[in-house]
């Protein structure tokens, strides 16, 4: 049906080379899509039989109002598709071509350890908005386009099994991933975790032993794995820092890091994160769950390899880029589709992507 909407003699109104403007229409001739690459201003082509066998050039069933017509490379079920797989491969330069080659509507790119392909989507799911969600132990994720409230209908599905993982959806701040699925008490990582004072020894997410640290006066520090230490009084019994009235005494491996009067940031002294780790929470919040409206770090070892605490906020450190340097090279297929790429950084139901990335590093780790 989506052939339907093509020239039924489809002829290039121009031709790769010739001169172009940005925005004008991409058009289709068999399985070549002619674009206006808005780098050069020149029309340039993709071979669509190239970038999955099957596919064909055909619009792409989009919602919003810069979607319209667009032209992209789609598959339909049983053909080969490339959805999440750039999140799992080696390359990281490759991670723009996230739902490079989308499944029509009502089908989704099913990835699995033997590649993507387009398979019905799982409870006849359409993506309306950007989310992921854990379905029949796989990972559900709905992409949208930046620029625009345009998504794609197609979902990108993550078989969790096939990896030897489990879609766990447990309300972690890293959102619905593919994760073993570990005995709680041994952390997110399975290699052991402080409980309270109790410091959980772990083989591979099974428990293998426990110490109570308070029973030798100490308290339970974890740095990767946990271990009874000596902490500063001063950090309270857990050795997660204490509040004296409004003032917050901030601690890091048992030991002070500082000091903060909290009124001077209006906010108040108090646990901010579920292990009781102690700082200055943000007062109030929507109510929407524990925790909710509260300082995500207080320091910046809370945060991700590539952010820093702010004021209580992860934020990504941002780089300033050379004038005189060359910007990186964008794949072609950046420019095809709705409003000119795939936004997966400002959706906060995408955090599933995130998780997937950090699996994908521990693996290679």
């Amino acid at each position: 049906m989506a052939l339907a909407l093509l020239p039924s003699t489809p002829v290039l109104a121009q031709t790769a080379g010739d001169a172009c403007v940005t925005g004008d229409p991409d058009t289709c001739s068999g399985e070549l899509v002619l674009f206006c690459n808005p780098n050069t201003s020149v029309y340039e082509t993709f071979d669509c039989s190239g970038a999955a066998a099957g596919t064909v050039c055909a619009p792409t069933p989009c919602t919003g109002s810069s979607c319209s017509g667009a032209i992209r490379c789609v598959g339909s079920r049983g053909d080969d598709c490339v959805g999440l797989g750039p999140v799992f491969d080696d390359d990281t330069a490759n991670d723009n071509l996230i739902m490079q080659t989308p499944c029509v509507a009502g089908d989704a790119c099913l990835l699995s350890d033997a590649g993507e392909t387009c398979v019905a989507s799982p409870n006849n799911l359409r993506c309306s908005a950007s989310s992921a969600t854990c379905l029949n132990n796989q990972l559900v994720i709905c992409v949208g386009f930046s620029g625009g409230n345009a998504f794609l209908t197609s979902p990108g599905v993550v078989d969790c099994a096939s990896f030897g993982l489990d879609c766990i959806d447990d309300g972690a701040a890293e959102g619905p991933r593919c994760a073993e699925n570990f005995d709680p008490r041994c952390g997110t990582d399975g290699d052991g975790a402080c409980q309270g004072s109790i410091a959980f020894s772990c083989d591979a997410g099974t428990v293998s032993g426990q110490q109570d640290c308070a029973n030798l006066g100490q308290v339970c520090v974890d740095e990767g794995s946990p271990f009874c230490t000596t902490g500063n009084p001063d950090c309270g019994p857990l050795g997660l820092g204490q509040c004296v009235g409004n003032t917050a005494t901030i601690c890091a491996s048992a030991q002070v890091v500082n000091t903060a009067d909290c009124s001077q940031l209006g906010r108040r002294c108090g646990p901010i994160d579920a292990s009781g780790q102690i700082g200055c929470a943000v007062i109030g919040g929507e109510g929407e769950g524990e925790g909710e409206g509260e300082a995500e770090c207080a320091r910046d070892s809370d945060c991700a390899n590539d952010e820093t605490c702010d004021d209580g906020t992860c934020r990504r450190e941002r780089v300033r880029r050379d004038d005189a340097e060359d910007p990186p090279a964008e794949s072609p297929l950046a420019f095809l589709g709705c409003n000119a790429g795939v936004d997966v950084s400002g959706a906060a139901g995408l955090a599933g992507l995130a998780a997937l990335a950090a699996w994908r590093r521990r693996r290679r780790a």
